[in-house]
């Protein structure tokens, strides 16, 4: 363990070094590695979010256990509409957040969510509502002259 503690030490700081600071190489290097590492969506949204097994099955109506078999061995087709509006709420979270923020983002009240959390609005299974709100909240056409 120590020695792949110390390669990985090691990895981190010479990617740091060659991408020189530019945080979009690394946010694409992180996404490649995510894809590499054949890293599911609810498997992105369980890291990114920090939750547990329970809030996943909460959002999806299913047990704890339900849950982490999905996380094994994929949602059952008849869900995998549900489970992509999460990855792309997910998706627009990662594009437009940092990574160690997305688990406090997304347990703050949101005023367009009626003060709900985006949490919230997810463990009611409401992904489409979610993923509009983070689609209008990153929209920077509304900002620009």
């Amino acid at each position: 363990m120590a020695r792949t503690d110390a390669l990985t030490e090691t990895l981190a700081t010479e990617v740091l070094q060659r991408a020189g600071g530019s945080s979009d190489v690394l946010r694409r290097l992180v996404d490649r590695l995510d894809h590499e590492l054949n890293a599911s969506p609810l498997q992105r949204t369980v890291r990114l979010w920090d939750l547990s097994a329970t809030q996943l099955g909460q959002m999806f109506g299913i047990s704890r256990q339900a849950a982490s078999k999905w996380l094994a061995e994929g949602a059952p087709a008849g869900r995998r509409d549900q489970v992509a509006l999460l990855g792309q709420a997910t998706d627009l979270l990662d594009q437009w957040v940092k990574r160690e923020r997305i688990p406090a983002v997304v347990r703050r009240p949101v005023e367009a969510l009626d003060g709900r959390s985006r949490l919230d609005v997810a463990l009611a299974g409401e992904f489409e509502l979610l993923r509009d709100e983070l689609a209008d909240t990153f929209d920077l056409t509304r900002i620009a002259p």
